[in-house]
């Protein structure tokens, strides 16, 4: 493509092509709104040539289109289109066999245009301190409801200090203990990823998600304490439960990439006025800025719930 297409630098030319990368980003945004979160790059070498000939440009390079559609997206919506390296010999390819994002304003630098296959669309806005804070609360209020429960339960005991619960009802105390704990860590996990997936408009690549895990002490690498499981472990259940929906994307190549979405059963049980809710109840929002909260809230998780 980039040897069939390339430009020459005259004002309507540069105008031609301007136009031929606006009507790609709406062809890429149309494209992640129907859920087609990774893009071939054969099939964006098909749509820039249909609308190169639209606008009579002879010579359109590839690598000059995407680097305007990254400043349109950025300029406009925040985002940016990065190109996913799916060659496991390449140093951009981690140890256990990952494709690690390159952004494609970067890529240029270092390699051509051509080496990249895969697109993927992704938010680059900076995080909005509120929903920082409230994503840190979430998970600080879960773990003092946790410590409150384990350190505030009272045990009964007779005149000498003996502890007068028979030992059947001990163990299945423990045991229904034990249970109750599982589940306070499954929905914990549960809350902070689907805030995470939520707040990353509902469209997260799965090295992204583990890396924010991270921030919440969640290694990829070590089993989860009190669950014993590891984080892919925990993954499986939720995407069985249909809270997450992990879609999977073979490339030419064989490789597979990975990205999450919030699954049906959440649209059901976490709704966006729960969403509200609990970012009200989480950060004490005064009732008089409910509306605003409602704007921010709506803004974070943009067409997650359309």
């Amino acid at each position: 493509m980039d040897e069939e297409y390339s430009s020459e630098q005259s004002p309507e030319i540069n105008s031609k092509l301007d136009n031929v990368a606006y009507r790609l980003v709406g062809f890429i945004l149309s494209s992640t709104e129907q859920g087609n979160s990774v893009l071939g790059r054969a099939k964006l070498q098909k749509a820039i040539k249909q609308y190169a000939s639209n606008e009579n440009v002879v010579r359109c390079p590839m690598s000059d289109v995407l680097l305007k559609v990254n400043q349109i997206l950025d300029d406009t919506y925040g985002f940016e289109l990065i190109g996913v390296s799916t060659n496991k010999t390449t140093s951009q390819a981690d140890q256990s066999g990952r494709s690690t994002p390159i952004a494609i304003a970067d890529s240029t630098k270092s390699i051509k245009s051509s080496d990249i296959n895969y697109f993927v669309l992704r938010n680059k806005l900076k995080p909005i301190t509120a929903v920082e804070n409230f994503k840190i609360e979430l998970a600080k209020e879960a773990y003092e409801t946790f410590l409150s429960k384990e350190l505030g339960e009272n045990e009964d005991y007779n005149s000498d200090g003996e502890n007068i619960i028979p030992q059947s009802q001990i163990n299945a105390t423990l045991s229904s203990d034990y249970e109750i704990k599982d589940n306070l860590v499954l929905k914990g996990i549960l809350s902070v990823m689907l805030c995470i997936i939520l707040f990353s408009k509902n469209n997260l690549l799965e090295r992204d998600l583990y890396e924010e895990l991270k921030k919440f002490g969640i290694s990829e690498n070590n089993p989860i304490p009190l669950l014993d499981m590891s984080i892919d472990s925990v993954l499986r259940i939720f995407v069985n439960q249909q809270y997450i929906d992990k879609r999977d994307q073979n490339t030419e190549t064989g490789n597979v990439i990975t990205t999450y979405h919030i699954g049906r059963r959440t649209k059901y049980e976490f709704d966006f006025d729960s969403v509200v809710l609990l970012v009200k109840e989480i950060m004490d929002i005064d009732v008089t800025k409910e509306e605003r909260l409602k704007r921010d809230v709506k803004r974070a998780l943009a067409d997650s719930y359309s």
